[in-house]
């Protein structure tokens, strides 16, 4: 009787010895197989020139240079269709008063959703630029001001007519530019003369 014992235990050790080798054989590698390395291409070689060729640089690239459009032209941007059509220019707005040497000028703006989806308009994006100087004059919310456009949504076909204010010195009036500055370089530029 021990001996058939010693056999069974023989037999279960073996067993067990074989299940646990063909377990490790089955299982996945614990070293990861080895990648292939993905080789750099080298471009053909270019045929010689009679001149050194300039180096291309990289860096900032400036943006367009926007071509004033006329107070009324109808410019469509990121689905709105927008039109100043008046500028006035006012030494003073209700109890509004600017500062000394400056004069406001408020613009009339039509503008329409001309897109199938509801769109943002934000007057925010508008700013006056004086191209002789280069420098710019953000809205100016004046709170006299009757039909102030302010951000909203506008419906598909929506539209809405409103001013927009702003505070430039006075001897620039005559000479500046309503500039929207949209999304994705959707910009675009009026001539205004106040």
């Amino acid at each position: 009787m021990n001996a058939k014992r010693r056999n069974s235990l023989l037999t279960l050790l073996v067993s067990v010895l074989l299940l646990s080798l063909m377990a490790t054989a089955c299982s996945p590698a614990a070293t990861p197989a080895a990648t292939q390395k993905p080789q750099p291409t080298t471009p053909p070689p270019l045929a010689p020139t009679s001149a050194p060729t300039k180096a291309a640089t990289t860096g900032p690239t400036a943006l367009p240079t926007l071509t004033p459009l006329s107070l009324g032209t109808v410019q469509v941007l990121g689905g709105l269709s927008i039109a100043p059509v008046k500028v006035e220019q006012m030494a003073a707005s209700g109890s509004d008063r600017p500062q000394a040497g400056n004069v406001f000028e408020v613009v009339t703006l039509n503008v329409e959703n001309s897109g199938l989806s509801t769109v943002t308009f934000n007057p925010i994006l508008f700013i006056i630029v004086d191209p002789t100087t280069n420098a710019s004059f953000p809205v100016k919310p004046l709170a006299s001001l009757a039909n102030g456009l302010k951000l909203r949504s506008l419906k598909p076909g929506e539209t809405v007519t409103g001013v927009i204010a702003y505070e430039v010195p006075q001897k620039s009036a005559g000479h500046l530019n309503l500039m929207f500055k949209g999304d994705n370089n959707q910009n675009a530029l009026w001539k205004i003369a106040g």
